[in-house]
């Protein structure tokens, strides 16, 4: 159980959510390395489950992490609070568009997730659309139904859709 998006170019990559059980998410390290990629221009979350944030902290150890992006922190998790420090991380507060790897754009669409109606961690969970050339990607973490309904006011066109849930429901 588990959720990771690397998206690479040349020696750098994006990295949206890491999580995992057990000592899987050291596969993500493995690939890094084997692919000379040394150098993470962005780690950005969905949401702070531990099955989305959790390699965090093997990340930190063997990766260098150039910008981090997190939803609103819940203070039930202090570790992750002061790694997020300790990784000068910026707290998500709105939708806006930024550039990485020179050309790749990602929208984040925050706002329905940031409002004070989403009742859980699940309905407000980040999203991030990812267009690179003439192929777009929609990450949606692991929002639910609610939240997906929410999603709708934007433009969703892409090539590919990342299930919700890992795929799992």
């Amino acid at each position: 159980q588990g959720d990771c998006t690397v998206l690479s170019k040349g020696n750098r990559a994006v990295v949206i959510d890491y999580g995992g059980s057990s000592d899987k998410r050291y596969n993500l390290i493995s690939y890094l390395k084997e692919n000379n990629i040394i150098s993470i221009e962005l780690l950005a979350f969905t949401h702070l489950h531990n099955d989305h944030t959790n390699g965090i902290f093997t990340l930190s150890e063997n990766s260098y992490v150039e910008n981090l992006l997190y939803p609103p922190f819940n203070a039930d998790n202090e570790s992750l609070g002061v790694i997020f420090d300790e990784m000068d991380g910026q707290e998500i507060t709105g939708d806006r568009t930024i550039t990485v790897l020179d050309d790749v754009l990602i929208d984040i669409y925050a706002d329905a997730a940031l409002a004070e109606s989403a009742e859980n961690e699940n309905e407000r969970c980040i999203c991030y659309k990812v267009q690179f050339g003439s192929t777009s990607l929609l990450i949606t973490g692991d929002l639910d139904g609610k939240g997906e309904m929410n999603l709708l006011e934007y433009d969703l066109d892409c090539t590919i859709l990342k299930v919700g849930h890992h795929g799992s429901e």
